[in-house]
């Protein structure tokens, strides 16, 4: 949970949309993609294997500063999925 909580201090939190995501994790990945590489990573297990009750979405409130439609932590598992799916673009554009 801490790769994620800290990928979505340092990239999500600063981000106005995921557009604006999709441009910071970009140029991260043009020099070094091993830090987005570790989010997606950290992101994926999170999904994958949810903690208790209502910490999901704690940690896109507080730590990526995102207040969702969808406030419960199906939402948040539907928010933290789409950041996944701008990481593995953004990795995938990276490689070629």
């Amino acid at each position: 949970m801490e790769g994620t909580q800290k990928f979505l201090r340092n990239y999500v939190a600063d981000a106005g949309s995921l557009d604006e995501l999709r441009d910071d994790a970009a140029r991260t990945a043009a020099w070094n993609p091993r830090p987005i590489r570790a989010a997606l990573r950290a992101i994926d297990a999170l999904i994958s294997d949810p903690p208790r009750d209502g910490t999901l979405s704690w940690i896109v409130e507080f730590d990526a500063g995102w207040v969702l439609d969808d406030p419960s932590d199906s939402g948040a598992i539907e928010f933290l999925y789409r950041i996944t799916e701008v990481l593995r673009e953004v990795l995938d554009r990276a490689q070629r």
